[in-house]
């Protein structure tokens, strides 16, 4: 019997307060940071950071988040009045959209709950957070916001054991976006890519009307764009692990269904073959664990920069502004194919421009890319940092988490 959709936390509007406190997971430092304002005056900012060493979201890290949290209450204000706000990593929630025949509003929530029951086998576990996105008069879409319940759990728990009672979990990407609500008037309700520049890795968050409804994550940032070297893509990071993981799942079925004739009792999961895979194994036979047949594990080959027929090949640049282009041309490839491989989140909002946070010695690169415009289809523009101190810029997120009682609340789950 599938259990009925009904969230478990709700929007609690009747928080009200002037001073609020965010605290962020960030995996990439390994730390946890620390954000408090009084009376939402940017003078009273305090910025403080503990680094953790233990697995993300493993029982080690629950235990080391409590004593981070310890440290870190130790330099909060009026603990028993602010709205503390926990801010995790992307991976930890899923965002999704889903489409229903737009009949009525109570006729829409019926079918949007039932197509939630069919998506999630594991909806008992999770919490799940829903807004009307759009409607037409054939559609209703409805963006979807999801998290594992024994995360918020064991979250809380390290938090208040802490001595830091959060009232609500958000991620990453809302965040950010909450900040450029707050910094900016124009952006408050507009619809646009975001590119965040990190200097090691970089996000793209799609925004709809305001709202974060989507994100994407790279594993590069603006490392590559303030050193005077040229860079290919295939050799910052594996495009193909995900294949790879793939072909090696399916010769792994394929050699237990040819030993055990489908006998579900000895089936093992065919995830171990693409695990070891995409942790370098080299190619050769490993026997199955519960059959004789060999099974020809798939390695990926030692990188190689790709090497492009003439015809595609652009002037190699001679000066460091030119070869800086080159390289953010990376991130360009990427928000185009990221707007024109995902309709649904189109649908909800169509990106006016492709707004970038990235140091300010690289504004050059506006002038470059915006050149090709009408082949690009759209604008690459800088968020507009005047008047916004470094201490704000450095952590966006942050400072957007600070207003989580405020916007984009269907994105926090409110506890």
């Amino acid at each position: 019997m599938k259990i009925p959709f009904q969230p478990s936390f709700q929007v609690n509007d009747k928080i009200k307060t002037k001073n609020a406190i965010s605290v962020a997971v960030n995996p990439f430092k390994k730390s946890v940071e620390f954000y408090s304002i009084e009376n939402f005056d940017k003078n009273t900012i305090v910025y403080k950071s503990v680094e953790f060493s233990s697995k993300l979201y493993s029982d080690e890290f629950y235990g080391e988040l409590t004593n981070c949290v310890k440290n870190l209450a130790s330099f909060s204000m009026a603990k028993e009045d602010c709205f503390v706000t926990v801010i995790l990593p992307d991976n930890a929630v899923c965002v999704n959209t889903v489409n229903v025949p737009n009949i009525n509003r109570r006729k829409n929530e019926e079918a949007v709950n039932a197509t939630i029951n069919g998506l999630y086998k594991n909806l008992s576990q999770l919490t799940v957070n829903k807004f009307l996105a759009t409607q037409s008069k054939q559609l209703a879409t409805y963006s979807l916001t999801a998290i594992n319940n024994k995360t918020v759990r064991k979250i809380t728990q390290s938090f208040t054991e802490g001595g830091l009672v959060p009232n609500g979990i958000t991620f990453y990407s809302n965040a950010l976006i909450n900040a450029i609500g707050a910094l900016s008037q124009q952006l408050k309700s507009e619809s646009y890519l975001y590119l965040d520049l990190k200097l090691e890795s970089s996000t793209f968050v799609f925004v709809a009307n305001g709202r974060a409804t989507g994100f994407f994550p790279l594993p590069f940032g603006y490392s590559n764009l303030i050193k005077p070297k040229l860079v290919q893509e295939d050799m910052l990071f594996e495009h193909s692990v995900a294949e790879l993981a793939v072909l090696n799942s399916k010769e792994k079925a394929k050699a237990k269904q040819l030993t055990t004739m489908s006998n579900d009792e000895n089936e093992e999961d065919s995830e171990d073959s693409a695990l070891d895979a995409m942790f370098g194994e080299e190619e050769g036979t490993t026997p199955d664990p519960t059959s004789s047949a060999p099974v020809n594990i798939k390695s990926l080959p030692k990188k190689q920069p790709r090497k492009l027929p003439k015809f595609m090949q652009r002037p190699i640049p001679n000066n460091d502004d030119d070869i800086a282009y080159e390289n953010f041309r990376i991130f360009v490839k990427w928000a185009l194919n990221l707007i024109a491989s995902n309709d649904k989140l189109i649908m909800q909002g169509n990106p006016k421009a492709v707004y970038v946070n990235m140091p300010n010695e690289l504004d050059f690169l506006y002038d470059k890319v915006n050149f090709e415009s009408a082949e690009n289809g759209i604008e690459f523009l800088p968020f507009d940092k005047n008047g916004i101190s470094e201490k704000i810029i450095s952590s966006l997120e942050l400072y957007g988490g600070l207003y989580s009682s405020q916007m984009n609340k269907t994105n926090t789950f409110m506890l």
